[in-house]
């Protein structure tokens, strides 16, 4: 019983790690930093932005399609074809990757849902925090899907080199 509360102990403070020491953190954090001590900051770039009406609505949902391309590559890292599946859960760094896929999944459910809320609470496009808001959320799920993009190459050095031995 000892043995898997360590583990389990073990297993909560990665995930704490790899939630609190990522890119995706300091991301949130300058974000609201920016939000709420130097608003500022970003009215050059917001005044030089004309958002209509219309193409506030597409811009809106970037996020969210991203969200969705993350979810599919995904579930591709983790479930793969039968053949690279017994290789994968056969690597020593398996539970590792598992955890970095769901705080990935779940920074990707975050800045997804940071835009939608901003977008439905009916923040317009020519108020700055509405603007603020998306750009972080866009600049943070273009980060998570990067990382699971080179996520994705990486898995498939380690399948090309397991064939390879």
């Amino acid at each position: 019983m000892k043995e898997t509360w360590d583990i389990n102990l073990r297993q909560f403070f990665y995930y704490l790690r790899v939630i609190f020491f990522s890119f995706e953190f300091v991301i949130l954090l300058i974000a609201l930093w920016i939000i709420t001590q130097q608003p500022a900051f970003m009215e050059p770039i917001f005044t030089r932005i004309s958002i209509e009406g219309e193409d506030f609505r597409y811009i809106a949902f970037v996020p969210l399609t991203i969200f969705m391309w993350i979810f599919w590559k995904s579930n591709e890292l983790l479930f793969p074809s039968e053949d690279e599946k017994k290789i994968l859960q056969k690597w020593k760094h398996y539970n590792k990757l598992k955890s970095h896929f769901y705080v990935t999944f779940l920074w990707a459910i975050f800045f997804a849902s940071a835009s939608l809320i901003a977008f439905f609470m009916k923040i317009q496009p020519n108020i700055l925090l509405g603007f603020c808001v998306y750009v972080f959320s866009i600049i943070g799920i273009i980060y998570v899907a990067l990382s699971v993009y080179f996520a994705k190459i990486r898995i498939k050095e380690i399948f090309l080199s397991a064939k390879d031995e």
